[in-house]
């Protein structure tokens, strides 16, 4: 079989059927705003490869910093052992965030960041005495991922209707740890703006009841709306913030949680002491190096004419 007819028969893609798949094109080379197809075809990249190809495929700078790091050490649990890319990392993390939220726990994923960040939120209730504060509030039409409590926290009218069952629902009044919300822009489920006004009034009501407010900037994050968090339009910080997609230049995967250090010290005073999570390639020295590289803009020419958008 060829590869594409092997790809066909047996390997699954996004969202698509095993046995009826769409077509699929054969990337074989990318660099800039392109993609290059087998058949020689050039393809602009128009959705950055879902968002996360901030600077353009290959960017030397990034690319490099690979390199480097490569030749040093490509990966080591982050259990019992730290290294320079991932404390670089937090401290440039934390220099762009907003203020307060200067507490880092690095994930593989977006969905995974936001997994984190729930369990923060329960955790701390739960260092406070509210063990019955086990749920979130989410918003109708918001998507923050595909793993089992990142779906449970999205539309469930959404692209995950069909694991409804399965989901734990997130909405009981005084068993409310946090808010979770994608801020100003509701990207893959629903793709919707909303005005500022909505966020600062999310902030009072969590200020007033005691709950955590968790913004998923995964999406919107790194200049994606404009500024540099979505966020920022409302002039308010929240206590726990995910990241990722253009984290890395999509280069590599990786996401960040960031919380503050109100609710880090929460957890760390209660029992458990120890946050209780851990992804085996948590910190992964080649993507923090990734995410650590300084690209300068690249003088990209005017695609051709013939070419595609992806």
């Amino acid at each position: 079989m060829t590869p594409l007819e092997y790809d066909r028969a047996r390997i699954w893609h996004p969202y698509a059927s095993l046995k009826n798949p769409p077509p699929v094109l054969h990337a074989k080379a990318a660099s800039g705003l392109e993609i290059e197809t087998a058949d020689g075809q050039k393809l602009v990249d128009a959705v950055s490869s879902w968002w996360c190809v901030a600077h353009g495929h290959n960017h030397p700078a990034i690319v490099e910093a690979i390199r480097r790091q490569s030749e040093k050490m490509c990966h080591v649990m982050f259990g019992g052992f730290t290294h320079d890319p991932a404390v670089e990392l937090a401290e440039k993390l934390a220099a762009i965030a907003p203020r307060g939220l200067d507490r880092v726990f690095f994930a593989d994923s977006g969905s995974i960041s936001v997994e984190v960040a729930a369990k923060m939120a329960v955790q701390y209730q739960n260092a406070l005495g509210h063990p019955e504060r086990n749920r979130l509030l989410a918003l109708k039409g918001g998507y923050h991922g595909d793993t089992s409590l990142a779906m449970a926290l999205s539309d469930p009218d959404g692209m995950h209707t069909l694991f409804k069952g399965i989901m734990t629902k997130h909405f009981y009044g005084g068993e409310i740890a946090a808010i979770i919300c994608e801020p100003v822009f509701q990207a893959a489920n629903a793709m919707n703006f909303y005005h500022p006004e909505y966020l600062r009034e999310m902030r009072r009501l969590c200020d007033e009841r005691g709950m955590l407010l968790i913004f998923d900037e995964i999406a919107a994050g790194f200049y994606r709306t404009g500024p540099l968090w979505a966020h920022s339009r409302a002039g308010i910080t929240p206590d726990i913030m995910a990241v990722g997609k253009a984290l890395t230049g999509g280069h590599m995967t990786l996401a960040a949680t960031l919380a503050s250090g109100k609710v880090a010290d929460t957890i760390s005073g209660g029992r458990p002491s120890a946050f209780m999570h851990g992804p085996t390639y948590m910190a992964n020295p080649l993507a923090c190096a990734a995410a650590c590289a300084e690209p300068v803009p690249q003088r990209v020419k005017s695609p051709a004419r013939t070419a595609k958008c992806a």
